[in-house]
């Protein structure tokens, strides 16, 4: 006879932390197509991801290392990278006749207004699918997804100090890239997406 209470073990996925199923119930009520937006070590992944009784469908995907081919040789993890893999999303999307209102799905990643998950958030607003949002302040501001801040950063580095520039854009000046032509470089390649 069992004394005490009775030990419920709780689903594998929950337990790995790789779900949270509370969150995932909310949005699959909403009946909607989800944005699903995850960030690795060197990259960021955007999905648009519908829900299926067998498993999740993923409809279309892009990473932000796919970049490169329209143009972009900064780093593929920053906000603008960010900024620009919501257009790329958008822009495929639309390449391939897709519409329908998505919801923002941001599994057990910790919000941080103006970060990189809203920089896709508004890259996928502005390349024209639809996503409710109630309030505009979480989004960074033009300067910061653009690119100027960083380039404006490196600028005032490379005027303070020769070493601390070296040692702060060491992986662009390896790759042979100036980061103070970032907002040139950002410019170009959201045409190209937008065109």
């Amino acid at each position: 006879m069992v004394k005490g209470k009775i030990h419920v073990v709780r689903y594998k996925r929950k337990r790995l932390g790789k779900t949270n199923y509370r969150k995932r119930l909310k949005l699959l009520l909403s009946g909607k197509d989800r944005l699903v937006v995850r960030f690795s070590t060197n990259n960021v992944t955007a999905q648009i991801v519908s829900y299926s009784p067998k498993g999740d469908l993923v409809k279309l995907g892009v990473k932000s290392s796919s970049l490169s081919k329209h143009g972009w040789t900064f780093g593929s993890k920053n906000i603008p990278a960010a900024y620009l893999t919501g257009l790329l999303l958008a822009n495929q999307a639309k390449g391939k006749n897709y519409s329908g209102e998505l919801v923002l799905d941001t599994g057990f990643t910790t919000l941080q207004k103006q970060g990189r998950l809203f920089a896709v958030l508004r890259g996928v607003i502005d390349g024209g699918l639809p996503v409710r949002v109630g309030d505009e302040s979480i989004f960074p501001k033009a300067e910061v997804f653009s690119g100027e801040k960083i380039a404006a950063y490196a600028t005032k580095l490379k005027g303070e100090s020769e070493e601390k520039y070296s040692k702060q854009f060491s992986k662009y000046i390896s790759n042979g890239v100036d980061p103070t032509k970032m907002p040139e470089t950002f410019s170009k390649v959201k045409e190209t997406l937008l065109a």
